[in-house]
């Protein structure tokens, strides 16, 4: 019995650990995803904004008004 628990006990780390990478491995994808989208979202703003390089042509001029919290 007692080999068969040592034999558990290492399997257990073995799957533990291998879970804890996987995680830390899922984690990293994920903020590497978020990375590139704030990064496309920023160039993106940066072409096709009003003085961008990709602007739409026909695009209507965009007026600005205060918010009714501001002060005049």
């Amino acid at each position: 019995m007692s080999i068969q628990n040592q034999i558990e006990t290492e399997y257990h780390k073995k799957v533990d650990h291998e879970n804890r990478r996987f995680q830390n491995v899922m984690a990293q994808q994920k903020n590497l995803h978020l990375f590139s989208l704030r990064q496309w979202r920023a160039t993106k703003r940066f072409f096709k904004g009003e003085r961008g390089a990709w602007k739409d042509k026909h695009q209507q001029v965009v007026h600005w008004k205060l918010s009714n919290q501001e002060n005049f």
